[in-house]
C-alpha cells in the first residue's frame, strides 16, 4: 500500500509520499519565492515534526536532534520553528 499526501502550511507546500516502514520522500516548495528541495527522512521525525507544524505549540524550539534531521537544508522551507 502506498500513501501519498500535500499538506499546504502557508506558503509551503509539502507533497509526501510513504517509501517504507522507515523512511518517507517529500519534497517541499515556498510559492511566495519559487524554492524547492526534496528528502528522504525518518518517517516517525516526519510525522512528528507535521504533527507540531499543524499544531504549534507558542514558544516551542526544535531541540531535539531527530526532528532537525527531518527539515529541510534550506533555512526558509523550514515548516517548524
Amino acid at each position: 500500500m502506498t500513501i501519498i499526501g500535500t499538506v499546504v502550511i502557508e506558503d509551503l507546500s509539502i507533497q509526501f509520499r510513504i517509501r517504507n516502514a522507515e523512511e518517507i520522500e517529500y519534497t517541499i516548495t515556498d510559492f511566495a519565492y519559487g524554492e524547492e528541495e526534496t528528502r528522504v527522512v525518518n518517517a516517525s521525525a516526519f510525522a512528528a515534526a507535521l504533527g507540531i507544524a499543524l499544531n504549534p505549540i507558542k514558544g516551542l524550539k526544535v531541540s531535539d536532534a531527530k526532528l532537525e534531521k527531518a527539515m529541510p537544508f534550506n533555512p526558509y522551507l523550514r515548516f517548524i520553528p
